[in-house]
């Protein structure tokens, strides 16, 4: 299970740096299944986001945050983090933090970490 735990922080580390780099159009695929692998996790969801938003697909990441919440609501009981809260109400606003050219790119460390 540590094994797995850390195979995926590797690989959220891999996908934060593509992200940085304008890589979002190639990485929707890979997110949009990681996603799914993974229903829970808001940090591929955020990626997953930010991809999306960045493709110009605003509403589709408003989908992911939706499927999201429902899911941690209907099996939980929680809300979404207040970071993935934060990053909705970023993609709602088209917050040029989200761009890719947004400074450092680092839009993940302040909105899905």
């Amino acid at each position: 299970m540590r094994l797995e735990e850390s195979r995926l922080g590797v690989l959220e580390r891999r996908i934060d740096v593509e992200l940085r780099l304008g890589r979002h159009g190639e990485l929707l695929t890979e997110l949009t299944a990681l996603a799914a692998r993974h229903p829970l996790h808001e940090g591929l969801h955020a990626q997953s986001m930010v991809a999306f938003y960045r493709a110009g697909r605003p509403s589709a990441a408003l989908d992911v945050f939706q499927n999201l919440r429902t899911r941690l609501v209907e099996e939980l009981g929680i809300e979404p983090s207040q970071r993935l809260q934060q990053l909705q109400r970023a993609v709602l606003g088209s917050d040029p933090a989200l761009d890719v050219d947004a400074g450092t790119g680092r839009v993940l460390d302040r909105f899905a970490r």
